[in-house]
This record gives C-alpha cells, structure tokens and sequence, in this order.
C-alpha cells in the first residue's frame, strides 16, 4: 500500500524492510507461497505487483526468477488454471505454514 501513495525502499525504512522480507521469503524455484490460500500463483503475483508499486527494477533477478517460474507453469491456452495440479495438498500446507511459523517465530494458542 506504501508503495500506491509513491513510497519507495530508498525513502522510507518501513518499505525497505518490506522488500527486505519479500526477497527473503521467495522461494527457490522463483515463487511466493500464497499466505492465505494454496496456490503459489497468488502469492508470486501479489509480490510482482508490490515490487512493482516500490519501482523495483523488472530486470533484477528475483522478479525474473518469479517470471520465469510462472512460465514454466503457464498453460498451453495462455492462462494460470488454479487446478488440482498447482495447489499443495492439505499436509504439505500445513508443513510449509509450520516451517513459515518457526522460521518467523510465530506461535498459536
């Protein structure tokens, strides 16, 4: 949202650790894990739109990594399908949000 009303990393602190986090959290095949979903393809196109809001370069390395990773998932129709096939199952979910909870230092009631 910061980055809608013209904030960028190099002006505003809060914005640069915001990044800061994103980059960290990508993962390695070039995607974002959709925080409140299943799907990869919601989570990686949320943070392009956020780095794109902060002007982050579309040429640096971690936006061609989730580009190049969204390829490789494209359909052959053009489209991003939210198919059985690109979510995660129900168990390797609740691996990755605890691994996302530990890491973070994260704990539920």
């Amino acid at each position: 949202m910061l980055g809608q009303l013209g904030e960028v990393p190099s002006g505003n602190p809060v914005v640069a650790r915001g990044v800061d986090y994103l980059l960290r959290t990508q993962e390695n095949d070039g995607s974002w894990f959709g925080r409140w979903g299943m799907n990869y393809i919601y989570g990686t196109w949320s943070v392009l739109c956020a780095l794109n809001a902060v002007q982050r370069d579309p040429r640096s390395a971690e936006v061609q990594k989730a580009v190049a990773w969204l390829k490789t998932i494209q359909n052959k129709d053009g489209g991003w399908a939210k198919g059985g096939e690109l979510r995660l199952d129900m168990q390797a979910t609740v691996r990755h949000r605890a691994r996302h909870r530990k890491r973070h230092g994260l704990c539920l009631g």
